[in-house]
């Protein structure tokens, strides 16, 4: 089903948001969709979603139509939710490039791009744990073939008609990071001249420290399938802090 008035690329605010999967796209959407022009559309827990409906009662395009028909299981995360444009052939992970295809090009032009992206070794961890998969026990070879799936962060934004060499994130006029997402958050707010929200936490996935299932082999892979986005952000492969045995043990000690 289709909630009246929330709409995601807003020609209103003047921007157009790329949500790359696992990089904290859902909490950004949550806040954009009432200033954005996409329909939510929901599917139930439990059961295949029906078609919806625009609330003057008119059908979305048959491509929506389907997309909402999709089961739970092919939408991704716990807090899922389909988006579909009332007019554009756009969804909720749709590439720049589809954008540019669907868009007007004054248009496209115009609006104001902006992305989030995150450590792609700790990406694909959080990808793997999402909860849309259910339990999911460590498996290093279920891993590696959805790791050999993924697409990286810079493909999101690339166009057909780039030159070789070109920088992979240079289409898009703000690009906020996971890892200090509540500041560059608020700049985006700023930029649009949309009120601040704290960001909600969606569709969280839950593991240890992301760099227990690496061996060398995989940060390796991992370091070559996504070296344009650990390029163009300094992204490096990290290990948390240990904690001395003093500071793990006396409770009132120093932290």
């Amino acid at each position: 089903i289709t909630e009246p008035n929330q709409r995601m690329i807003s020609e209103q605010c003047n921007f157009l948001f790329v949500h790359i999967p696992k990089t904290a796209g859902n909490s950004i959407q949550n806040i954009l969709l009432p200033f954005a022009d996409d329909q939510l559309i929901k599917a139930f827990p439990q059961e295949i979603a029906p078609p919806p409906a625009q609330s003057q009662g008119d059908a979305l395009p048959a491509y929506a139509q389907k997309f909402a028909a999709r089961p739970m299981g092919e939408m991704d995360g716990f807090d899922r939710f389909g988006l579909a444009h009332p007019v554009y052939n756009l969804r909720k992970h749709s590439p720049l490039r589809d954008y540019q295809r669907e868009l007007p090009a004054a248009l496209f032009q115009r609006l104001f791009k902006t992305t989030c992206v995150r450590n792609p070794w700790e990406r694909l961890i959080s990808m793997y744990f999402s909860p849309h998969r259910g339990p999911v026990t460590w498996d290093r070879a279920r891993f590696l073939k959805m790791a050999n799936k993924i697409a990286s962060a810079a493909s999101f934004v690339e166009l057909p008609d780039d030159p070789p060499g070109q920088a992979p994130f240079s289409h898009v006029n703000l690009v906020m990071r996971q890892e200090r997402l509540d500041a560059d958050f608020r700049q985006l707010c700023e930029r649009l001249e949309i009120p601040y929200q704290e960001l909600p936490v969606r569709n969280k996935s839950s593991h240890e420290h992301y760099s227990v299932y690496y061996d060398d082999e995989l940060v390796a892979l991992v370091r070559d399938r996504f070296r344009a986005d650990v390029e163009a952000f300094g992204y490096e492969f990290e290990r948390p802090a240990r904690r001395s045995f003093l500071a793990r043990w006396l409770p009132f000690g120093r932290r």
